[in-house]
């Protein structure tokens, strides 16, 4: 009984031991899968350093890289293309940063995550140090100070504006005048109307005998508007209801008014 029980711890050990193994391998391979590193721990200041990362995975696996600024305290300045290489059925993918930093100082460039399909894997920290530009003022040439020289006071451009201003002004002006305040040049129409009646119709029977209805033996339409022309002045000087009239109604309308005219001169 107590060689069975033996036994059953001896198997259950081994079982352990090989799990811890597999579990061990698997994990140096799926570490191995992302490696970062940096061409130089030493820069200088504005200087850039190129940060790689290379991961190896098989053909069919996606891999998403960092994109963005993922680097602070260091600021990426450019993203190159993937650098893709195949072996039987794996790729090799290589993507490369370019970082810089414009303070002096010692940065640690943190852990990046890079997604392999479902997976998330994460670089290690990278530490780079940006060092000051040295000056070695013992070679700097010394001179001189400059004596004060006195400079002409510019006139500046304010000129432009102001001539700009009255030119945008003069034209507001003319085009009010133009439209609004011009007096603009009457009509033919416009000007006969502003005539007296008595000249309005003098005008237009002289309109009337240099018309064609005469040479046309066209009595009818002459006489038509002989009796507008005379109506017309009628209701403008005598009358004011001439044209709306029937000749009955304005010879009666005429005999009226001179009847009661030399009624008025008696």
């Amino acid at each position: 009984m107590k060689e069975t029980q033996l036994n059953i711890k001896n198997e259950s050990k081994q079982i352990t031991i090989v799990l811890y193994f597999f579990f061990a391998l698997f994990s140096l391979y799926s570490f191995g899968q992302v490696k970062a590193s940096i061409d130089s721990t030493s820069i200088k200041i504005g200087a850039q350093v190129t940060y790689k990362i290379e991961v190896d995975t098989d053909t069919t696996s996606l891999v998403i890289f960092p994109e963005g600024q993922t680097f602070s305290p260091l600021e990426m300045i450019e993203s190159y293309t993937i650098d893709t290489t195949k072996k039987d059925d794996r790729y090799n993918l290589i993507k490369k940063y370019g970082l810089t930093q414009f303070d002096s100082g010692a940065y640690t460039i943190p852990k990046q995550k890079i997604l392999i399909g479902a997976k998330e894997f994460y670089t290690d920290s990278l530490k780079v140090e940006i060092r000051e530009i040295a000056i070695d003022t013992t070679k700097q040439g010394l001179y001189d100070i400059k004596p004060i020289i006195n400079v002409e006071k510019s006139i500046g451009n304010w000129w432009k504006y102001v001539l700009l201003s009255i030119l945008i002004l003069s034209l507001i002006g003319f085009l009010l005048w133009w439209f609004i305040w011009r007096v603009k040049p009457l009509t033919k129409e416009e000007e006969i109307a502003l005539l007296p009646p008595y000249d309005r119709a003098k005008l237009a029977l002289k309109q009337l005998d240099e018309s064609s209805y005469l040479k046309n033996e066209n009595l009818k339409g002459y006489y038509s508007d002989l009796t507008f022309i005379i109506r017309k002045y009628l209701d403008e000087k005598v009358y004011e209801r001439a044209l709306e009239s029937t000749t009955d109604e304005l010879v009666s309308r005429l005999n009226l008014l001179k009847d009661h005219l030399f009624h008025h001169c008696l």
